[in-house]
């Protein structure tokens, strides 16, 4: 518990936190992801208040893209609906949030976030104002294409100054889900480095960029790299011979 305590903390920005799971110490919220399309453009989530204490919540959404890196890119947007906006849930309340999406679907699958931000308790005589951590869960939003296909590939492979990079492609018009993402040395068919990276979203048409920094003693040994990936759309391989990245 103090661990998992202490990597949340960590994962802070200021006072407020981001989790891709939907359970935030405080609160939580179900389900953690939602798609919809032409014949189903809305969903329910619940929102549970597990504090001893009643909880403020924002609601807010935003169109959600990605750079190379992974890192989000959020825009206002005023596809998506929700209600309530603001709301106060009392000890071990449940509410539903209803969301819905205004747009109609397209060639490509548009994506989304709605997020839940816990607020600041009201200052009062009985309640002063206290330093706190506030927590943020986000949940993305999924509008499909008529016809959705997602395709995982491994490309642009290079090893130079002891780094690694390559790229995860998403060949499709919807999101990939990456589950694991591996990168071996090997040295005359021995392994001689594994390293697991962490996985995430390629949204549809994109791509991520990984720089992975291989160490000294492998770096000096091994002769050929290979990359290990799967998804919940299938998996992919490559591989990089003669990939000497140390004199």
């Amino acid at each position: 518990m103090m661990r998992w305590f202490l990597g949340l903390l960590l994962s802070c920005s200021g006072l407020v936190c981001f989790s891709e799971v939907a359970y935030a110490g405080s609160f939580d919220v179900s389900p953690v992801s939602v798609t919809l399309s032409d014949k189903e453009s809305s969903a329910t989530l619940k929102l549970t208040n597990h504090a001893d204490e009643a909880v403020r919540f924002h609601v807010t959404a935003f169109a959600w893209d990605q750079k190379s890196s992974g890192e989000m890119v959020l825009n206002p947007t005023s596809d998506v609906v929700f209600f309530p906006a603001m709301l106060t849930l009392r000890p071990n309340e449940a509410r539903n949030l209803r969301v819905g999406v205004q747009a109609k679907p397209g060639a490509a699958e548009k994506t989304y976030r709605i997020f839940v931000q816990e607020l600041p308790p009201t200052v009062t005589p009985e309640n002063p104002g206290v330093v706190r951590v506030l927590m943020k869960v986000g949940i993305p939003i999924f509008l499909e294409p008529r016809s959705a296909v997602a395709k995982p590939l491994l490309a642009d492979l290079a090893v130079q100054d002891k780094t690694l990079t390559f790229n995860v492609k998403n060949a499709g018009n919807k999101h990939l889900r990456l589950q694991k993402l591996v990168i071996k040395a090997l040295s005359g068919g021995k392994l001689v480095y594994s390293r697991e990276l962490d996985p995430w979203y390629v949204l549809a048409g994109g791509t991520r960029t990984y720089s992975v920094e291989i160490p000294a003693d492998a770096c000096k040994s091994q002769n050929s790299m290979q990359i290990e990936l799967q998804s919940d759309h299938g998996a992919a391989n490559a591989s990089l011979a003669n990939a000497h990245c140390a004199p």
